[in-house]
């Protein structure tokens, strides 16, 4: 469980507990009933944080926005020790990001990312168990900013298994980007839909098949 709040001041601080079965934990063991403080990280109206296990390693990756253009803090768990902070350069315009996912592969150590920032840019990225690659800058500008409207996930099985999709509401549209696996390397965007004049895409969910290569 991750959270961000808890400080007075504009700026707030990003938590993490962990469930081990038995206890909630800051992930050092006992005493238990404690959290993680990852300390100060940006301002607490959007959630510009998120959490992820590696499917086959089993680190946790906590990412966050930080008050500082085109970075995040990260931060990885073992099991029982957890890394200092890093620093992960994902370009997005000069801007800070607003709101962050993070989505597990199904076969793989890999961890996709999205953001959106203060200025509209939606950026992408792949963690690869131990540092970001394939950074991406689907839109410099433009993106809805006022809600979470991203959201991204990997395809689970078939064809097109371990691929990458992201989509985000970019004012009356809706857009969506693929990272092909065999290519390495990410498609051009792709217009999914048209609200119409005046419409805008507000939240977004991306859902995978489990046992297919679909997506709703």
């Amino acid at each position: 469980m991750a959270w961000k709040g808890g400080s007075p001041g504009s700026r707030k601080r990003v938590y993490v507990s962990i469930w081990d079965g038995t206890n909630w934990d800051d992930g050092t063991g006992s005493p238990y009933a404690d959290v993680k403080d990852f300390g100060y990280t940006l301002d607490n109206n959007y959630r510009s944080f998120d959490a992820a296990f590696e499917p086959s390693g089993g680190d946790l990756l906590v990412v966050s926005g930080i008050n500082t253009t085109n970075n995040l803090y990260y931060w990885t768990w073992n099991g029982s020790v957890w890394s200092s902070t890093g620093w992960g350069s994902i370009w997005n315009n000069n801007s800070v990001y607003r709101w962050c996912r993070l989505a597990p592969s199904s076969i793989s150590d890999e961890i996709a990312f999205i953001g959106s920032s203060e200025n509209g840019a939606v950026s992408a990225a792949r963690w690869t168990g131990s540092g970001w690659t394939s950074t991406t800058t689907r839109t410099s500008s433009g993106g809805n900013i006022a809600t979470d409207a991203i959201d991204i996930k990997y395809v689970q099985a078939g064809t097109y298994a371990d691929d990458i999709v992201a989509v985000w509401g970019q004012g009356q549209y809706l857009y969506a980007a693929i990272y092909r696996n065999n290519l390495s390397s990410w498609a051009a965007n792709t217009q999914v839909a048209d609200l119409g004049s005046g419409n805008t895409v507000k939240w977004l969910k991306l859902k995978p098949q489990p046992d297919g290569d679909d997506l709703v």
